[in-house]
């Protein structure tokens, strides 16, 4: 759904550790196995990717396929790498509510703070400051989302479950 990149839109190798594709091939489809979601369906934002989401996407739900998402709550509430300073881009809810795909994200500040923390033990170098990433069209026609919040930072520092609650007590909103 979202990865990692530079202001072009180009993203790390697909084995490099830090790009999102191997943590979840490592983390979420390996441990599940045959489980899985197959290879062809599962789709990763490389530069040239997002644009094809929304046509992919529709013509499985057009075949009677469950659409499942897959994101976590960040710091700022986004979801998804969609950060909350793009509703400035839009004049109305249902304007937001209908772009599938967002030209290059440029991460929010604190979004680069917590994936140093939480994926490069705080180096924020390594954390490159924007995303390809999907919109609202496309992760409000899921069926289901599995979303997850990993932010404990030990002495029982919980911040993701604070962001995590807020967006769930609120309809989509801008």
């Amino acid at each position: 759904m979202d990865e990692w990149s530079d202001s072009e839109g180009n993203t790390l190798p697909p084995d490099n550790p830090g790009a999102f594709q191997n943590a979840m091939e490592e983390a979420f489809y390996g441990p599940v196995g045959d489980l899985s979601v197959p290879e062809s369906q599962r789709m990763f934002s490389t530069k040239d990717n997002p644009p094809s989401y929304p046509d992919r996407i529709f013509e499985l739900i057009k075949d009677g396929a469950k659409i499942v998402t897959m994101f976590g709550i960040g710091r700022v509430c986004h979801i998804a790498f969609w950060e909350p300073h793009f509703s400035a881009e839009f004049n109305s809810l249902d304007e937001w509510k209908k772009t599938t795909v967002p030209p290059r994200a440029k991460l929010h500040p604190l979004t680069i703070e917590q994936n140093a923390i939480t994926s490069f033990k705080s180096l924020t170098t390594l954390v490159l400051a924007f995303a390809n990433t999907t919109g609202p069209g496309l992760f409000l026609e899921s069926d289901y989302i599995i979303g997850g919040c990993d932010g404990t930072l030990g002495r029982g520092m919980m911040w993701q479950g604070m962001s995590f609650v807020v967006t769930l007590h609120n309809e989509p909103d801008m």
